[in-house]
């Protein structure tokens, strides 16, 4: 349901160079997301003329986070941007500031955690984030609008990431159960999937026209706030 890795990868590095920031920095996670994505921001890159100042391997545990660091602030970036995920983003992105408070640092929509983010606090302020769902804390989308209803009316009044998610996936679900009909088996279902096409759930597109049934092609930009909330 969501976009591909590659469609965040090339809209964020689109977004940056837009901006006149043409001197990046990827640091990317020494397995195979990380590689990909770093193939994808290269490629990106190489679309519009330039090339990475400088492309880090930080590994999976993190414990060359010092040499990491060393070597991308030693590159001069005017930006660095991310490919990788969970805690080690967390770790990353703390000692980055701690190197440079002011470096813009931009990553996916898996950079951060919301526990991340939080262990983050201030230091969260400005980093830019690919979003593959809508804000559904503003109500800009009517799937959002229908997810915070939706929330209030079991008492919730956190409209978080995660949470807006499974609502989607959910909705999804039951327009294929729907399509499935009776006496539902799993090929009924993994056909109905299949078949979704062009499924408006309210300013969120769903289409699965083609294998890998990458079912979206939603991708914008949202910057955290110091409170870690999206401001733009």
């Amino acid at each position: 349901v969501r976009a591909s890795y590659t469609d965040e990868t090339t809209r964020l590095v689109q977004q940056l160079v837009s901006m006149g920031i043409t001197s990046l920095a990827v640091v990317y996670l020494d397995n195979g997301f990380g590689k990909e994505v770093l193939g994808d921001a290269n490629r990106a890159l190489s679309a519009a003329g330039i090339k990475a100042v400088a492309q880090v391997a930080l590994a999976a545990d993190g414990k060359n986070l010092n040499e990491v660091v060393k070597a991308t602030m030693d590159s001069k970036p005017a930006a660095v941007l991310l490919g990788t995920a969970g805690a080690a983003s967390t770790s990353l992105i703390a000692a980055l500031r701690r190197a440079s408070p002011r470096m813009p640092i931009a990553g996916l929509s898996v950079a951060l955690t919301s526990s991340g983010v939080k262990q983050l606090g201030e230091l969260a302020g400005g980093i830019a984030i690919t979003m593959v769902f809508p804000d559904p804390s503003r109500a800009k989308h009517a799937i959002s609008r229908e997810f915070q209803a939706a929330m209030r009316a079991n008492g919730q009044t956190e409209f978080s990431m995660g949470s807006f998610e499974g609502y989607v996936n959910t909705k999804v679900m039951a327009e294929a159960i729907e399509r499935a009909g009776r006496d539902i088996t799993r090929a009924k279902l993994r056909t109905a999937l299949a078949g979704l096409r062009r499924v408006d759930l309210g300013g969120f597109g769903i289409d699965f026209t083609s294998a890998p049934y990458v079912g979206s092609k939603f991708v914008d930009l949202g910057i955290l706030n110091d409170k870690g909330r999206y401001s733009a």
